[in-house]
């Protein structure tokens, strides 16, 4: 059993009222001065969304609570209370909150440049280190942005204060200072910061700086604040304990569950001294919910009011009358600010020179009109989707007469440049397994330009650099790249013996572009490559081809996808246009074009998604490599990889993808099964055509590690195949 200290008695909370209460002469023709009652409450993540419970209690049951302080969630729901948010409207805040995108590590994929999509799904690990002096992680997994922005929303009508006893209720929060090993006590300055800091968890969420100090999440040293309710004046100090039974050692069968248990018993040190400094203990029995558990905000309220009511006997001697209730009421509206704000100037802070001057300008349409904050919040979540910010929050500041907004940047500590890794095992041929390993270097810089520079080693060898600049606002770039690169394709030869088509290239080239919009990007490019390849098992005069490919191309991609890996809503569009001045094996120029149309639906708990694609050489007889190919998994997955050449062909796709489990951050796993139905075509120059189709099962398992997939796919003339890839989607 946790321990606890003996709960005052309700007889002696009456004494106690009472004392108080006759302090003040009754000559004076004053009524009594009632006690002043200071609510701590705790830290534990998902847990401290119970304390809305508990001051819903005392609200609907009139209890004034004059002092307030709080650790890591527990600072959020107070400062929240403290800002003079009602406890009705604090739950439907946290209600509304999409939690799982909240406490993601990324951006949302929609807020990422077109360029970090890329990476997004080159690289769907996410595994990235900076290269700023050498090879390090971030100093925490989430740079905590859209929390961040939860701050900033709460904390808007209260810019710099000179103390936190300004607010409608006085607040402090509790966080610990990383570079001395102590707690701080935080009571001034920055409302935003000071929660930003209280909630940043070690190694989760990343460390705040203020006032020359690195902060992390107060429950480190001290989890529950009843000693800085004493400081602040309470004469009743009730504390809100969010400790929960140590689990048994049957149940402790998991590294997760081993690190829970641990830092539960750290916790549970740390607050042994503040419970003994607590008047009186409100306990939540949480059951099952978790620390992760955030998306059950009601279920943790319910436990909270329930925890309350069944210390009514005791706390509704701190209740005081409508008369008083209402005086206290009025008194917390009369200091509360208005959040509406029309800000006069944008002010950046965290950057300087022209990087401060353009994200001025980027802003700028938010001067002078009432501010829209959740189009203004989602600017600034738009622009961590370049990669180079942590974060962005924004406060109410004060110059020359009016107000405005400052924009505070946190620069990514440890790059750029940054290094991309991830592994990739392609099973799509189980006697021709392929493994790769694969990482990207990416410098950059705050006007846009960019160096990006690829390596494959293993089945596949490569490297490709691409520098990439921009103008005109950045609507325009210009690209040149060069590369090298050695693969194994295999093919079939003949529809039935399966080979292995060994390629080589290294060449130029340049593209112009185009970007309407985040989504969107249209090239025009010129490439010129010396080529050669040779199938293995097949007569040199017709399985080699050697010498220069030339090859100005028109490409255009929209993605509207809402996520690279498993998306469940949007639109994709890729086109491609090559028109092939040279190309060794054919003795005369041809262009192909090809356009692929990905659709994906939600549906109950799941998505319905469909693709269709095609391409053709416009009745041009193209030489094997440039042929299209179908065959393999996501492309009639009953077949061998690249089994069917042609130089025409389509392929129709559709599906139902289930979401069988789907952990919140910080597991972020997600489990999906779904079914897909393939028919396809394609017809090549003096060998008719083909048509085939399969039905196919499968299941995809995305972990911070990169996904896992696994496929069955059944076919005609009793074809069948099963495959599975690693880190990536084949």
């Amino acid at each position: 059993m946790k321990p606890r200290p003996a709960r005052i008695a309700p007889i002696l909370i009456a004494f106690l009222l009472c004392f108080l209460g006759s302090t003040v002469r009754a000559e004076d023709g004053m009524k009594p001065a009632r006690p002043k009652i200071g609510l701590a409450l705790a830290g534990g993540a998902a847990l401290g969304l119970a304390h809305v419970g508990v001051l819903l209690w005392f609200d609907e049951h009139h209890i004034p609570i004059d002092e307030i302080a709080g650790t890591s969630m527990g600072g959020l729901i107070g400062g929240a209370y403290a800002s003079g948010m009602s406890p009705e409207e604090i739950r439907k805040l946290l209600s509304e909150v999409n939690w799982t995108e909240t406490l993601s590590a990324a951006p949302p994929y929609q807020s990422l440049t077109f360029r970090r999509r890329e990476d997004a799904y080159d690289f769907p690990n996410g595994l990235q280190f900076g290269w700023k002096g050498g090879i390090a992680l971030p100093s925490g997994v989430n740079p905590g942005q859209p929390i961040g922005l939860i701050f900033s929303r709460i904390c808007l009508p209260y810019p710099a204060l000179k103390s936190f006893d300004e607010l409608p209720t006085p607040f402090t929060c509790v966080a610990t200072d990383l570079t001395k090993g102590d707690s701080r006590a935080l009571t001034s300055g920055s409302l935003e910061t000071a929660l930003r800091a209280t909630m940043a968890i070690p190694g989760y969420f990343t460390p705040v700086s203020r006032d020359g100090a690195l902060l992390a999440d107060g429950g480190l040293l001290n989890n529950l604040p009843t000693k800085q309710v004493k400081t602040m004046g309470a004469d009743i100090v009730v504390a809100v304990d969010l400790q929960q039974p140590l689990l048994e050692k049957s149940a402790l069968t998991s590294l997760i569950d081993v690190l829970g248990q641990s830092a539960a018993i750290t916790i549970m040190s740390n607050q042994r001294q503040s419970l003994q400094q607590a008047d009186l203990i409100v306990s939540p029995d949480l059951g099952n919910l978790g620390l992760f558990d955030f998306v059950q905000v009601d279920a943790f309220i319910k436990h909270g009011y329930d925890a309350a009511q069944s210390k009514a006997a005791v706390l509704e001697k701190l209740a005081v009358s409508d008369d008083e209730w209402r005086e206290y009421l009025a008194q917390r509206a009369s200091r509360r600010r208005a959040a509406a704000l029309r800000p006069a100037f944008i002010q950046i802070g965290g950057v300087s020179g022209g990087e401060a001057k353009r994200l001025t300008e980027r802003f700028q349409s938010f001067v002078g009109k009432p501010l829209d904050t959740a189009a203004f919040e989602a600017a600034l979540t738009d622009a961590t989707g370049s990669g180079m910010y942590d974060s962005l929050s924004y406060e109410r500041v004060s110059r020359d007469g009016g107000d405005g907004l400052l924009v505070q940047v946190v620069r990514k500590g440890n790059g750029p440049p940054f290094v991309n890794l991830g592994v990739e095992i392609n099973g799509a041929e189980r006697d021709n397994i392929q493994t790769t390993f694969a990482g990207r270097l990416t410098t950059m810089a705050a006007g846009g330009d960019e160096v990006r520079t690829d390596l494959r080693l293993g089945t596949d060898t490569s490297i490709a650099s691409e520098y990439y600049h921009s103008f005109a606002r950045g609507r325009f770039f210009v690209a040149p790249r060069v590369y090298a690169q050695d693969l194994n394709q295999n093919l079939y030869i003949g529809g039935s013996n399966l080979t292995l088509a060994k390629r080589r290239s290294g060449g130029v080239g340049i593209d112009l572009g185009y970007k309407p919009n985040r989504n969107s990007e249209l090239r025009f490019g010129l490439d010129a490559s010396r080529f050669d390849e040779d199938i293995r098992g097949v007569p040199s005069s017709v399985g080699r081809f050697h010498g220069y490919v030339v090859d100005p191309s028109l490409r255009y991609t929209y993605d509207g996808l809402n996520g690279a890996l498993s998306p469940s809503s949007g639109v994709r569009v890729d086109a491609t246009v090559h028109s092939y001045l040279k190309a060794p094996g054919s003795h005369q120029p041809f262009q192909t074009a090809d356009i692929r149309v990905e659709r994906f639906i939600p549906w109950g708990s799941g998505s319905i998604f469909a693709v269709g694609q095609g391409g053709t050489a416009f009745g041009a007889a193209v030489p094997i490599p440039q042929k299209y190919m179908l065959g393999g998994p996501l492309s009639l997955g009953a077949y061998g990889q690249n089994e069917f050449q042609g130089n025409e062909y389509y392929l129709l796709t559709s599906g139902y993808l289930y979401r069988l489990l789907d952990l919140p951050p910080p597991l972020s796993t997600r489990i999906l099964i779904g079914s897909w139905y393939e028919y396809g075509g394609i017809a090549d120059t003096g060998s008719g055509s083909i048509r085939r189709q399969d039905l196919s099962l499968g299941s995809l398992l995305e972990t911070p590690l990169g996904p896992v997939v696994v496929g069955y796919s059944i076919g005609e003339l009793g074809r069948r195949n099963l495959y599975f890839a690693v880190g990536t989607l084949f």
